[in-house]
């Protein structure tokens, strides 16, 4: 893709003289390069280069985007919403509420793009004045719903840290366990007068019968915290799944089965397939059978034949 060349507006250093040249954008929507910023900024407080405006270094930032005019339309609707916080159920009807939206978008226009801005910081400044009590509540309101969201979270992932924990203490046990019954399987092996097969087969036997954590779900495990988790519990055995071919009542003739379609001479008038057609899973049989269907269904279809049937 074709990248545009920038060019810092204070030092004219471009992207192609130094690629690895950060940008930084301000709420009026101008950009510096990162080493002009730090230049300008040496007190507190500085004039951004390109309009005047008084600013603070905490005002840059990296621009995110390739056009800073949406780095500002961004900064200006977080600061619009901030103040312009009423839902939807604080309002009577819906048209009321679209309206409100719709003043929204002329004050987030309005400040991005430099039209009537007086006015406009005027407007709001108003509204800030006359609904700050509300405001206020409706802060507070999604600051509560934010920390609700983040308990959320939070009680999520440690949910997931728990049930890994529990995975690995059922795996470390059930290893363990198979790692003494085959190390009790050498043993006997050893000392004892019976058979190896009989051995084996005793222990394949014993191992079957202690594999109760991956058998038995649902037994407990107690972890080192001390609280009970149950591991969840067996679903019941499904019957086999058996195939039912499907009874077709076409009201028609019966079709021809695929094997005597060649015989009787259909798959002459269906068009042949080519490789590509093939890997798809298309066969001249299916097209045939398909054709066959649409001809032959209906045919015998009247009141007289719906009511016997």
């Amino acid at each position: 893709a074709l990248v545009m060349e920038v060019v810092c507006p204070r030092c004219q250093t471009s992207t192609f003289q130094k690629p690895q040249m950060k940008l930084l954008v301000n709420v009026c929507g101008h950009r510096l390069c990162d080493v002009c910023v730090d230049a300008v900024f040496i007190h507190p407080t500085a004039h951004c280069p390109e309009c005047g405006r008084a600013l603070r270094r905490a005002n840059y930032r990296v621009q995110q985007f390739e056009d800073p005019r949406v780095d500002k339309e961004i900064d200006v609707r977080k600061s619009i919403l901030r103040d312009y916080n009423r839902r939807e159920s604080d309002f009577k009807s819906l048209r009321a509420y679209n309206d409100y939206l719709e003043e929204i978008e002329t004050i987030v226009f309005n400040l991005t793009n430099g039209i009537d801005v007086e006015e406009t910081k005027a407007k709001v400044e108003t509204y800030r004045k006359k609904h700050k009590q509300e405001i206020l509540k409706n802060r507070a309101r999604a600051s509560r719903e934010d920390a609700a969201v983040a308990a959320l979270i939070e009680a999520e992932k440690q949910e997931e840290i728990d049930r890994r924990r529990r995975s690995m203490l059922v795996d470390l046990e059930e290893k363990k366990m198979r790692e003494d019954v085959h190390q009790r399987m050498l043993d006997e092996l050893i000392i004892s007068d019976k058979s190896a097969k009989d051995v084996i087969a005793a222990h394949s036997s014993l191992l079957t019968e202690r594999s109760s954590l991956s058998a038995d779900k649902e037994k407990i495990v107690r972890l080192v915290t001390g609280h009970d988790y149950y591991l969840g519990l067996e679903s019941d055995a499904a019957e086999e799944f058996v195939y039912q071919p499907l009874v077709f009542d076409s009201c028609g003739p019966a079709f021809p089965s695929s094997d005597s379609l060649e015989s009787i001479g259909y798959l002459s008038h269906i068009r042949c397939s080519d490789d590509s057609q093939l890997a798809c899973g298309y066969s001249l049989e299916i097209a045939c059978q398909r054709a066959i269907q649409d001809a032959f269904s209906g045919l015998f279809y009247s009141v007289t034949y719906t009511e016997s049937k």
